[in-house]
């Protein structure tokens, strides 16, 4: 990977929890929507600095981190946005826009919800900027 700054075992501990989280939410995906809709599950992880090509990479040409081989294609992408707003979104850029002009497959997007917390400390930050909430 061009750049590539971690040492062998920060990488193998990174793609490790990697690893673990998609398990977890693909199980927990399969038990649930994907089962009512019919629609299999799949997920790898690939390692790339930009993370809406690794994106496509994957989906569209059918490659994951290990070259493991194929796991038969993607119909469409479903990724989740931080729904970062404002400067933070400047700054960062938004992934889910670069997947969603750069992919020739069909996009779900889901935004997760804030929690309480999250959505307090937004209405104040609004408040302070003078807008009505």
């Amino acid at each position: 990977m061009p750049g590539e700054i971690l040492d062998p075992t920060t990488k193998e501990h990174l793609l490790h929890k990697a690893k673990t989280y998609l398990s977890s939410v693909t199980e927990h995906l399969r038990e649930g929507i994907a089962a009512e809709l019919k629609v299999a599950v799949t997920w790898s992880v690939a390692l790339d600095t930009n993370a809406a090509e690794a994106i496509i990479r994957v989906a569209e040409n059918d490659e994951d981190v290990e070259g493991a081989g194929s796991f038969g294609g993607c119909g469409f992408i479903a990724l989740a946005t931080h729904g970062r707003e404002g400067l933070q979104r400047w700054a960062m850029g938004s992934v889910a826009e670069r997947v969603l002009a750069g992919t020739k497959l069909p996009v779900f997007i889901v935004r997760p919800q804030h929690s309480a917390n999250e959505q307090a400390i937004d209405q104040e930050e609004a408040k302070q900027a003078g807008v009505q909430v």
